[in-house]
């Protein structure tokens, strides 16, 4: 139930509509209103043979604003290919935290192994660590002894495919294989961004329909491999790439290059479809705060949002220190904009191109500027690397080709040069209805896109919706609530359907084509950091400072990314909250210990400074410390009298699971002998 403490009776009559709206299900029956809608205009947009609509009417068939949206996500492709490759050796590398090699050779023994028999196994295993000090693991589980599967069929291939969908099976695993798959998807990024512009500006693919077909084919294909490029990223890097945004990513390339065949002829129902695609995500991040952390209702998230987020920089000193009032209005905003606005999108849905259309279509900008200036205040707050950038690309959708022709208009370009450079995609229209009719009986072609984009639709709907609002919403609940009372025949034929979405789902998630999108559900009112430090003598002790977290010590504020996503730092943001509920730390975190005791150059470099290295603060000549200790500070904003950024005090518990000291070669040969001597458990 929705908490009202400590509201006035403004706030309390919007939680209460709220409450009433979400837990009401007014939500999801006008979102499955909106889905049913797209679906029937994207198939019966996709039935008529040629569905261009002439641009001199001045609104535009949404051909302009595809592009716009295609050529943004182009560039956010390229700044998340760019960004991870600058990371890849430490992370991923022969010599990384967690070897993408490693992991590869796992899983293909795994996958061509054929188990025979499964015994139960309880062990104490202790030896020497990586670096020469003692490492006690214990192992308690199942022992699986299985046998190799020498030959494997096309369809055995193909289900391990599917299991682990990743370039690497073809190119390797060595640490060039990972760069250039890093390259190429920079290169392909960099392709997609400027050939289109280039033949439009030419009007090259006008004065031919083959040539158009293959550039179509072309294009899609290479949408296609971009997003299959970042997927076997994904799935190599074990929690590196492991954010909603990854899989975010993913999506949008598929889902450009499928509606990419259809585009040019058909930009409408293409339109339709990036625009749910960011109807939905907007709408699931409202839904999973209402459901989320009591902090949402209690209107209390933002007053512990901006020092508790992963990577805050000094913006988020200004904005924690707003007044209280601030705080909650700017929850209700949130609520507001990621809860209604959505629905705003299709405000013009069903009208034609008319001055009442034009009317209505405002709404439309309203909810666009709403997710703008959201995204805008996120981002400047805090470092979400080109996580914002791309979801500003994705919400392009929301606008038409009037935006974008005035634009032009703006930038000195005229009509007759508008028709010239984009809006000449008429012609191009039509020469790729000739090809494809030749090519692919047109008309069937078109029937087998739409079928696949409405069921993409329903697939990425109602399976992700359900978990944003913790099971509160099902494809039941949806089917019960369709106006077929007098044909129980229909609705079984939509609980049926229903039931097969679930399953769609399910079968698709290593291909993450279809992806949940709720992000800031838990909050919580603390900052455990933790603090990475080395000593010769295990008296003094030297901090190794992170590059883009916290560092404990005077003048510490943050940094400012723009586009950058630091994924060390990022990922061990989690780490303290795991431990904050007993949860040991992950392999690859003993493992970061370990490497910079021993120096490792490639992991040395994801962190800011090595003390003991060259021009090191640690006195004496540079080479490993004897000692690497990691252990959890608490921090806070300092006061705004104060001459600080943060306060940074020790935890007043005890000891946490990331309380772990690590001792170098000959300096401990015992778990029990010294007091220095690791005695942790390394998680397998």
């Amino acid at each position: 139930m929705t908490t009202l403490d400590n509201t006035d009776g403004g706030e309390t009559a919007i939680l209460s509509f709220f409450r009433a709206f979400i837990e009401g299900g007014w939500w999801w029956h006008l979102y499955g209103i909106i889905l049913l809608t797209v679906q029937l205009l994207v198939v019966g947009n996709l039935a008529i043979p040629n569905a261009y609509s002439s641009s001199s009417d001045n609104n535009g068939s949404g051909l302009m604003t595809v592009m716009a949206v295609g050529r943004g996500c182009a560039l956010a492709n390229g700044v998340a290919f760019w960004s991870f490759r600058r990371q890849l050796p430490g992370l991923i590398g022969s010599n990384g935290l967690t070897p993408a090699a490693s992991l590869i050779e796992g899983t293909k023994r795994k996958l061509t192994r054929r188990p025979s028999s499964m015994r139960s196994v309880t062990a104490q295993v202790v030896g020497a660590g990586a670096t020469g000090g003692t490492i006690a693991t214990r192992v308690t589980g199942s022992l699986l002894r299985s046998a190799p599967n020498e030959t494997q069929t096309w369809k055995q291939w193909f289900d391990n495919f599917l299991q682990f969908p990743t370039v690497f099976w073809a190119v390797g695993s060595s640490d060039r294989a990972l760069l250039g798959v890093c390259t190429s998807g920079i290169v392909l990024s960099s392709l997609l961004f400027l050939v289109p512009l280039v033949l439009c500006s030419k009007n090259i693919c006008s004065k031919s329909a083959w040539w158009h077909l293959v550039y179509t084919i072309i294009e899609t294909l290479a949408w296609w491999t971009c997003g299959f490029l970042y997927l076997s990223l994904i799935h190599v890097s074990g929690d590196f790439l492991g954010l909603q945004s990854d899989s975010n990513l993913v999506e949008i390339d598929a889902l450009l290059g499928l509606v990419r065949l259809v585009q040019t002829t058909h930009p409408y129902p293409a339109l339709l479809a990036v625009r749910f695609f960011a109807f939905r995500k907007m709408l699931g991040c409202g839904i999973c705060k209402w459901y989320g952390s009591g902090m949402w209702q209690k209107l209390t998230a933002m007053n512990v949002h901006y020092f508790t987020q992963p990577l805050p920089n000094r913006f988020s000193y200004f904005a924690h220190h707003m007044p209280n009032w601030f705080h909650r209005q700017s929850v209700l905003a949130t609520f507001c904009i990621e809860v209604l606005l959505p629905y705003l999108i299709w405000a013009d849905l069903l009208w034609p191109p008319t001055s009442i259309w034009k009317v209505l279509s405002v709404i439309r900008y309203v909810a666009w500027l709403g997710f703008n200036c959201l995204n805008f205040a996120i981002n400047v707050s805090g470092n979400y690397g080109f996580i914002g950038f791309l979801n500003t690309c994705e919400n392009l959708s929301l606008t038409d080709d009037r935006l974008w022709i005035a634009l032009l208009s703006v930038l000195g370009l005229g009509k007759s040069e508008i028709q010239t450079s984009v809006i000449a995609g008429e012609e191009m229209g039509k020469g790729a209805l000739i090809s494809m009719f030749v090519m692919t009986a047109g008309s069937l072609f078109r029937l087998a896109v739409g079928i696949v984009i409405i069921t993409y639709l329903a697939v990425s709907s109602l399976p992700t919706l359900s978990r944003a609002s913790r099971g509160s919403f099902t494809a039941n609940d949806f089917v019960s609530t369709l106006p077929f009372e007098n044909y129980p025949e229909v609705k079984d034929m939509f609980r049926s359907a229903s039931q097969k979405v679930d399953i769609l789902y399910s079968r698709q998630r290593k291909l993450r084509l279809c992806n949940y999108q709720g992000k800031f559900a838990g909050m919580h009112d603390y900052r455990w950091e933790p603090i990475i430090e080395g000593s010769r003598d295990g008296e003094i002790w030297h901090q190794y400072k992170w590059k883009y977290k916290l560092n404990a010590g005077p003048d510490e504020c943050g940094r400012v990314l723009p586009f950058h996503l630091p994924r060390l730092d990022w990922r061990v943001w989690f780490l303290p909250l795991s431990a904050r509920r007993g949860g040991t730390p992950p392999g690859w975190y003993f493992d970061l210990l370990d490497d910079l005791q021993k120096q490792t150059p490639e992991v040395v470099a994801l962190i800011h400074e090595d003390p003991f290295g060259e021009g090191g603060s640690a006195e004496g000549t540079p080479g490993p410390p004897n000692y690497i200790r990691s252990r959890l500070v608490e921090f806070t904003f300092a006061p705004k009298s104060s001459n600080e950024w943060w306060n940074i005090n020790n935890l007043q518990v005890r000891s946490t699971p990331m309380d772990i000291v690590v001792v170098g070669p000959g300096v401990g040969t015992s778990s029990d002998d010294d007091s220095n001597d690791v005695g942790h458990e390394k998680e397998e």
